[in-house]
């Protein structure tokens, strides 16, 4: 065997050992890639049904107690110039934002003339309609996205790992962009 024949055995040898380290890293890719996007999923997941009745609630909680806040007492004791003029909520209220906000002013406003069981319950049966399933609580959301970030955190040091022993060897393995300074900083032992 020639010195031009060991030469082109060891060249397809690196070559081989380049694309197959190559996949390997790429199937990590893949992996970091899939797990990122079950992240979105579960970061986007709906609430669950108890937690949206207690978000609801405390939304008209805080509409009703900044209703109250600008309820303007005296304005009850308007003088009446034409017989039964009942004064108009959003003067009561002394509702001043835009058009768009006032409608959310007004909730507190009903909330606090007494009509909070009705409102809140309108509110809830709209919001458990257009609810598509049983949705997730925020601790079992938590819990999920720290079991993710640890699996994406593993890939992420498996991948950069891979990348090192290929530097040694001589083989240039290209980083992610959005590759975290962190793991590449972080001298493993």
């Amino acid at each position: 065997m020639s010195i031009l024949d060991k030469t082109k055995a060891a060249s397809r040898k690196a070559v081989a050992a380049r694309n197959e380290l190559q996949l390997w890293v790429e199937e990590l890719r893949s992996e970091i890639f899939r797990l990122r996007e079950q992240r979105r999923e579960v970061e986007n997941a709906p609430i669950g049904r108890e937690e949206t009745v207690t978000r609801i609630r405390a939304e008209l909680d805080r509409l009703e107690r900044d209703a109250l806040k600008r309820l303007m007492p005296g304005r009850f004791r308007l003088p009446l110039r034409s017989g039964h003029v009942v004064p108009n909520l959003d003067d009561l209220f002394n509702i001043t934002s835009s058009p768009t906000f006032s409608a959310f002013e007004g909730v507190g406003a009903a909330c606090v003339l007494g009509n909070r069981a009705e409102v809140e319950a309108k509110i809830v049966a709209h919001a458990m309609a257009d609810m598509p399933g049983e949705g997730m609580s925020d601790s079992e959301r938590a819990a999920q996205l720290r079991k993710i970030d640890a699996e994406i955190d593993a890939a992420e040091r498996a991948e950069e790992a891979l990348i090192r022993d290929a530097e040694e060897a001589g083989i240039t393995v290209f980083r992610r962009r959005d590759a975290r300074p962190e793991i590449f900083l972080l001298r493993q032992v």
